[in-house]
């Protein structure tokens, strides 16, 4: 992990073996890292020159420690946490942690155009603070799965979603009409889809317009797998009309919206289930979670694209 990210050292013994899994991607030049802990953990996370941090549960809780704030506690799709570079900190995580740790360096942080960030909570609880979070859980999902690659179409898009959103949750989290909380609308502004309603400005390069709102109607559908969305939904978002956004995704993807969409949601549940995260009820739940409503045609689908029943995957990730 300290050749991942910032130098660190995990202290203490787990009183019998468990698991840790700690993944890493760059994701066109963002650093991405999923972990995952099998028993409670002390990290002591030395300070760095260059490499803020913003750290999302995703799943548990964890206690940080540090000289100028004390203890602050960061919950599963409540708080967030970010690091600034000079910050060395202590952090204790609960046994079911799971967590996906982005690093801004330089290039990020001034894409956010505001300076040095704020070390401390980040709160999730705001709409803008709950699009990140649902924007984490997706990648996070996609990291342990092992299927994003960081040089896609896609991951071009989600990263200008991830810095826009982060952007978004902290201009929200700061007081109204403070000068840095500006400086992050307007960085949100720049790299989030446009509100809903907006109209799409025309520029002389049309084929660079064209791939930035595809990127971004790609990066909308991802981050909103678990939600009722249709193309009319995706078009609003991006700043176009239905037509248009058709026209887009059969020009340069050979594909319709709806099934864009339908291909993100299957690959969203076998990442899933081989990240070994069904709910209780399985995968009828799952299915059901992203949009699968009809389980006969979903368990159709699943076999045409994956080669095998969603049951028969799930049952070789429970023998592994």
């Amino acid at each position: 992990m300290s050749d991942l990210l910032r130098p660190c050292r995990v202290r203490g013994k787990a009183r019998r073996g468990y698991r840790t899994e700690i993944l890493h991607q760059r994701v066109n030049g963002l650093g991405l890292t999923a972990v995952r802990l099998g028993a409670p953990a002390s990290v002591r996370v030395a300070p760095d020159r260059a490499i803020s941090l913003l750290q999302i549960p995703v799943g548990g809780t964890f206690l940080a420690r540090s000289g100028r704030r004390g203890e602050e506690s960061f919950r599963s799709g409540l708080e967030a946490q970010v690091v600034d570079a000079p910050t060395a900190l202590d952090l204790d995580f609960s046994q079911d942690s799971r967590m996906l740790i982005v690093d801004l360096s330089a290039p990020q942080i001034t894409a956010l155009a505001c300076g040095p960030l704020p070390s401390g909570s980040l709160s999730l609880a705001t709409p803008e603070g709950a699009q990140l979070w649902r924007l984490a859980q997706y990648l996070l999902t996609e990291l342990e799965s092992g299927v994003l690659v960081g040089d896609s179409p896609l991951a071009l898009g989600l990263e200008q979603s991830l810095i826009g959103a982060i952007a978004r949750a902290l201009k929200a989290h700061m007081p109204a009409g403070g000068r840095r909380g500006a400086a992050w609308g307007a960085a949100a502004e720049a790299a989030l889809p446009p509100q809903p309603g907006a109209v799409a400005v025309q520029s002389p390069n049309t084929s660079s317009q064209s791939d930035r709102m595809l990127l971004r109607a790609e990066a909308f559908m991802a981050s909103h797998l678990d939600q009722v969305i249709d193309p009319a939904a995706i078009a609003q978002a991006v700043g176009t009309s239905v037509r248009s956004l058709h026209r887009l995704m059969r020009d340069k993807r050979g594909t319709t919206p709806l099934a864009a969409l339908k291909e993100m949601r299957l690959q969203r549940v076998r990442a899933e289930i081989e990240a070994g995260l069904c709910p209780p009820n399985g995968i009828t739940d799952l299915a059901l979670r992203f949009g699968f409503n009809h389980l006969g045609a979903f368990a159709t689908d699943f076999r045409r694209r994956f080669g095998a029943p969603p049951s028969e995957l799930s049952r070789r990730h429970a023998q592994r």
